[in-house]
């Protein structure tokens, strides 16, 4: 496994014209509440997958015969459980430290963290700006709302053992952002 794979992966994105203003189903007249009401869109994209792998590493300060970086910890059960929670999302009694000189039986990337799904949104409009008769700027005006629906994504677990977060999660992703903006296109 690798930390970039994701066993499942939903991905939608969507562009919708709404039906309002000039040469639409509803308000198709001219002026100024066709122009105001008019030539609106709605985009949305949906992203679900499942949890990526993470790593185990060893959380002892024993002599390690000159190998930088971290210690993979050893294997010594089941990382799964039959019902997993922030405060447990694996079995850590199946972890321990490796003795000194030795780098530790687990492999890379055997334990996976929580799936995460967000929806995003946006609505916006395009004004036609005149420069010439053969060219025109577009003037865009959006709201954009990210992680729409308020959505917590849970974050990986401590994957270090002998530290107090080992298979704790502490974190989840950012919460729902709305922004405003203008953009200029020529």
């Amino acid at each position: 496994m690798s930390q970039f794979d994701q066993t499942h992966r939903l991905v939608l994105a969507y562009v919708y014209d709404l039906p309002f203003g000039q040469g639409r189903k509803y308000l198709n007249r001219g002026g100024i509440v066709g122009a105001v009401l008019g030539g609106w869109q709605q985009s949305g994209s949906f992203v679900a997958h499942s949890g990526i792998p993470f790593n185990i590493y060893s959380g002892s300060s024993a002599p390690t015969g000159g190998i930088s970086g971290y210690v993979y910890a050893n294997c010594i059960g089941d990382p799964s459980l039959s019902s997993r929670g922030t405060a447990e999302w694996f079995n850590t009694s199946a972890f321990s430290d490796p003795a000194a000189y030795h780098v530790g039986s687990c492999g890379r990337d055997i334990v996976r963290g929580p799936g995460a799904w967000g929806y995003n949104a946006a609505m916006m409009k395009n004004f036609k700006i005149p420069v010439t008769t053969h060219e025109a700027l577009t003037l865009q005006i959006r709201a954009d709302a990210f992680n729409f629906f308020n959505h917590p994504n849970l974050g990986l677990p401590g994957n270090t053992l002998d530290t107090t977060s080992f298979g704790v999660i502490t974190s989840a992703s950012a919460p729902r952002t709305l922004q405003l903006g203008a953009q200029l296109q020529f």
